[in-house]
């Protein structure tokens, strides 16, 4: 988000350079990606040995099915047409983040919009509500390692079932707004202060 913020202001909001930001995150997030598929890899045999396992994988694996596949429906949630997604396309035409009179929304932080600008940027809105639907994801993930962490791993598929359940998420969970993102946020930064008050490293502060 700092990153596109950054290109926003320097009125660099242009494709070639979308792309090469996607090819510079994927190198770097090469590392994690390989270890996160190693992860799946050794949770494998685990799941077979205990159901609980495969009630999280199942349940998780349904809801956000179903949910994916709204993803390439039209945008139709009037916070996302106003503006969550109206100001970054307006950025988009001026080539860079400019200032909008007639839409006052436009004059707060938007690290999150900043996302969707590169979604808008290179594949419309479809490419916008994936990243927002990617969101969803990392947060049902969070919450069952939150739970597991500090509690026990039945408590964190609990968790993490009830959270995939909920009306709310089934309703805004792919949409271009911010509720999600920022959901995710707020629990990735308490895990690290727990992890900090736990473990006193000071990487996690």
């Amino acid at each position: 988000g700092f990153v596109i913020f950054l290109l926003g202001a320097l009125q660099l909001f242009k494709p070639l350079v979308f792309y090469l930001l996607l090819v510079i995150a994927f190198l770097v997030g090469l590392p994690f990606l390989i270890k996160l598929y190693t992860d799946v890899l050794t949770m494998h045999p685990l799941l077979q040995k205990r159901r609980y396992g495969w009630i999280f994988v199942s349940f998780s694996l349904l809801f956000l099915g179903l949910l994916f596949t709204t993803t390439f429906s039209p945008v139709i949630e009037w916070d996302s047409l106003s503006y969550h997604l109206a100001i970054p396309k307006m950025y988009l035409q001026h080539g860079g983040i400019t200032y909008i009179p007639f839409i006052p929304h436009s004059n707060w932080p938007l690290l999150t919009e900043m996302l969707y600008v590169l979604g808008l940027g290179l594949n419309g809105a479809k490419l916008a509500k994936l990243i927002a639907f990617s969101f969803l994801s990392l947060l049902v993930l969070s919450t069952y390692q939150f739970g597991k962490r500090f509690f026990n791993k039945p408590t964190g598929i609990i968790a993490a079932i009830l959270l995939v359940s909920l009306p709310i998420i089934n309703q805004f969970g792919n949409e271009t707004m911010v509720d999600i993102p920022l959901a995710f946020f707020q629990l990735v930064s308490l895990y690290a202060l727990f992890q900090w008050c736990g473990s006193n490293k000071t990487y996690w502060f």
